[in-house]
């Protein structure tokens, strides 16, 4: 069940009254539940395409822009974050906190939002912390917004007591079921509303929004930086592009993964018997004319025939041989470039745009897959039919061999020429296609967003261009090739000319007229066999530079710590970590860049086996940064032992089996649900449902057509934000970790399912430690001890109960959550002023 408030649509202060003067679209703002975030700056995503066509307009704009961020609680941010409202944003939002995202997406409607618009509002509240999500209530949502006509959807139902909301809308199942003024259904005991705020402390609801005391947004030093740009600002830089001669270390690359050297030299052995298959016929009928053996018809017969068949098994056998072993090192290489992406840092995710990766993984190895071996294979025949003509030819004329290496001099002139062209032209179409790519991703997944602001036209010119750019390389690698084609031509029929002349004027050595005729034939042929072989070694070379590109991310990039190491074995034969799950963090330092302060700072503590712990703490203090040492991300010093032994001997690949976090963007793959939920399969039926139960999923799977063999769409987008979630819950349930970690995972579940999941969490995962991040502070509650983190340090540890009656932190983030107590028995801590649900 979920709740949407109308905004009333009163006329605002006279600062919100913003003049079309410049293009903005139609007035609609939309802020999604996972914001919209391009890979570009802070301000080109709040702008989203506005622009101003007068020097008054811009002066309006920037004004606006300011407002935006002010009322959004961006301005903190800003004077933390390098380069300020300059940042390079990852794709995604990877730079960003998932607060910080949602309030960017809000500057963004701000700006866009005209008088009587419409502004729609997908529970932007829930992922920032409490008294930020008190300010941009007031600030931005009945504020700057005022004048416009809202539409929030949110189940904060503390805000819906709010003057400027003027009508409460209650959704169960898909279908409205109650509407009024949030005084009138409060007053309903038995409607669906009045529930609703029981369950999350009606007490303490109904105060007036006023009165409560206003924080500021973060100040320095509090913003959470995920993934921080390079000294120079610069986070995704560009894409690499070689020059110059293609290396021998990219050939001996592909011969590598080819087989070896040998293996290429029986594929052109293969391509040379494949073109004496076409020759030897021809000369022995010519030997049958001349009556060479003396045989009867017959004789000559049967070996012509035995001569073709052999040819045609030549055929065969050659281009069998082809596929198979180019098939084979495209594979390997294939393999070995997505094994190394699937290895790296989180960090290389951030500063490499998802399109690029596309780009290596698709077109660069479609040229290895498919135009490397059959542009290799066509070279290797021409160079044989090259060397098989000219024997011919010269066997019946000597000294046209002289002729031909002036003339095979020219084609290499010619052929250098045109290689260095077509090899950058090369080079720069396939790097061009990189932001097609994520220019196409983006826009895709966006759409949404996109369409609710009217940027169609904004996103289509942006992925025109893109494509306009590509395209002119791929003109230009068109225009090398015909500008080659016609002069090779040009020159090949000289060479056809001159050598036909000279093989009827020069006085033969010896050959016999048939013989002769043959030799004129194939000379006939030499001229297209050298512009071929011109042609296909610069087209050859200029495939490489894909390989050369592959290789890069083959052999280049940077790696996370070893899957496996020797210690591994002597681990798993001891079961570890069976009997005793301990954590220890002893001053344990984090930087993510050296120039960067450090993201955990000293931070020493022990957790007993079984424990559940909650980590709190505002915005940035490094609660995320601590569940990320446990798999395995580089410490600056200090270690972590885990069953008493130090992480950073064992390898990821076995300490991550033991562990299972539970992400705050919930993730589902495309495919059956049971696949989502058990991928390896190694879960029962009756394992999986006891699962669902325990995460309140069965009546929507049984609702499911096909139940658990229903099919996920791409993202789990036929689910809902919070039964993703909760489904995500359930997957890491089935595992049966030692250790688990919840990093907001209830955060998009509305009161009741939060309250049966706490219940899940509490009293299901006995033989489990449980780490819990969590800004809804009545989630952690229940845990037997809270960490409270300030700016990469361990500031208060102790139960809750202890930690609220003294002054602290903690203390100061519950009173601003409206809790003052901890009850300890059965029934769950309730929701209070201030806190966050998130609808399903």
């Amino acid at each position: 069940m979920g709740c949407m408030s109308v905004v009333s649509q009163d006329s605002g202060p006279d600062k919100n009254d913003k003049p079309a003067v410049y293009t903005s679209g139609a007035s609609r703002s939309y802020v999604g539940q996972m914001p919209m975030i391009t890979n570009a700056t802070l301000r080109n995503n709040v702008f989203f395409g506005l622009s101003a066509d007068t020097e008054e307009a811009k002066v309006k704009l920037e004004a606006d822009y300011t407002e935006a961020l002010a009322v959004s609680a961006l301005l903190p941010d800003l004077e933390v974050l390098p380069g300020g409202d300059q940042i390079e944003i990852g794709e995604k939002g990877i730079t960003l906190s998932g607060g910080q995202m949602a309030r960017v997406a809000l500057a963004r409607a701000v700006m866009a939002a005209r008088p009587g618009g419409l502004v729609l509002l997908d529970d932007p509240l829930a992922a920032v912390d409490a008294h930020v999500g008190h300010h941009i209530f007031h600030e931005c949502i009945v504020g700057a917004l005022a004048g416009t006509t809202g539409l929030l959807v949110t189940n904060q139902l503390h805000f819906l007591s709010h003057a400027s909301v003027a009508r409460v809308i209650v959704m169960k199942a898909g279908e409205l079921v109650e509407e009024g003024t949030f005084a009138e259904l409060a007053a309903q005991p038995t409607s669906n509303f009045s529930k609703m705020v029981s369950s999350v402390g009606g007490s303490q609801q109904q105060k007036d929004e006023s009165k409560v005391e206003q924080k500021a947004p973060e100040k320095a030093g509090e913003a959470n930086i995920k993934v921080v740009n390079t000294g120079n600002g610069e986070l995704v830089k560009k894409e690499s592009k070689a020059e110059g001669v293609v290396t021998w270390a990219t050939f001996h690359f592909w011969f590598a993964a080819l087989g070896g050297i040998r293996v290429f030299l029986m594929l052109a052995v293969c391509s040379w018997m494949f073109h004496l298959a076409e020759l030897v016929p021809d000369i022995f009928l010519v030997g049958w004319q001349m009556d060479f053996f003396t045989q009867e018809t017959n004789w000559y017969f049967g070996i012509c025939v035995g001569i073709n068949l052999f040819g045609f098994g030549m055929l065969i056998f050659s281009r069998f041989s082809w596929v198979h072993f180019t098939f084979k090192a495209s594979r390997k290489i294939q393999s070995s470039m997505l094994r190394r992406i699937m290895h790296c840092p989180m960090g290389f995710f951030g500063a490499t745009p998802s399109g690029r990766i596309i780009n290596r993984l698709g077109e660069d190895q479609m040229q290895i897959d498919y135009q490397l071996p059959s542009n290799f294979q066509v070279l290797c025949i021409s160079s044989w039919q090259v060397v098989d003509q000219l024997a011919l030819g010269i066997s019946c004329r000597p000294w046209v061999g002289v002729f031909v290496l002036i003339f095979g001099m020219l084609f290499v002139l010619m052929r250098e020429i045109y290689r260095r062209t077509s090899r950058e032209v090369i080079r720069w179409w396939v790097v061009t296609k990189s932001p097609v790519f994520n220019i196409f991703e983006e826009t895709l997944s966006g759409s949404t967003t996109i369409f609710a602001f009217g940027r169609e036209d904004y996103f289509g010119e942006r992925f025109e261009r893109a494509l306009q750019v590509n395209m002119e390389w791929l003109m230009s690698r068109d225009v090398a090739n015909l500008w080659s084609e016609q002069r090779l031509m040009c020159l090949s029929s000289l060479v056809v000319g001159v050598l036909a002349v000279l093989m009827v004027m020069m006085p033969s050595a010896g050959a016999s007229p048939q013989l002769t005729a043959l030799g004129l034939i194939y000379a006939l042929q030499l001229g297209f066999s050298l512009k071929s072989i011109s042609q296909y070694l610069v087209s050859v070379e200029g495939v490489f530079t894909s390989v050369e590109r592959v290789m890069e991310f083959t052999n280049d990039l940077q790696q996370e710590p070893p899957w496996q190491m020797p210690a591994d074995a002597a681990l798993v034969q001891a079961k570890w970590p069976q009997d005793e799950c301990s954590l220890v963090f002893e001053d344990v330092c984090v930087r993510y860049l050296p120039h960067l302060p450090r993201a955990l700072d000293g931070f020493s503590v022990s957790l007993k086996d079984r424990e559940k712990v909650g980590l709190v703490g505002r915005t940035g203090s490094g609660k995320s940064t601590v569940m990320g040492t446990l798999f395995r991300l580089e410490l600056e010093s200090g270690r972590i032992l885990f069953g008493g032994v130090d992480i950073a001997g064992v390898g990821v690949g076995h300490l991550r089996r033991q562990i299972t976090i539970v992400p705050q963007d919930p993730i589902l793959f495309s495919g059956e649900l049971r696949k989502n939920l058990d991928p390896l399969g190694v879960r029962t039926d009756a394992e999986v449902w006891a699962a669902l139960k325990g995460c309140s999923l069965c009546a929507l799977v049984e609702s499911l057509e096909g139940g658990l063999n229903a099919k996920v769409a791409e993202g789990g987008i036929n689910f809902s934000v919070g039964e993703r979630q909760v489904l995500c819950l359930a997957r890491a349930l089935l595992r049966e970790s030692r250790v688990l970690c919840l990093d907001e995972a209830t955060a998009n579940v509305d009161p009741t399912n939060d309250k049966r999941i706490q219940e899940v969490l509490s009293q299901g995962l006995q033989d489990c430690l449980v780490l819990t991040i969590a800004h809804r502070l009545h989630t952690v509650l229940r845990s037997d001890r809270i960490l409270v983190l300030e700016r990469g340090y361990l500031a208060q540890s102790g139960p809750p109960a202890s930690l609220l009656a003294q002054p602290g932190i903690f203390k100061e983030l519950a009173n601003q959550a409206g809790i003052y107590n901890v009850i300890s028995d059965a029934p769950l801590p309730t929701q209070a002023e201030g806190e966050e649900v998130k609808s399903i």
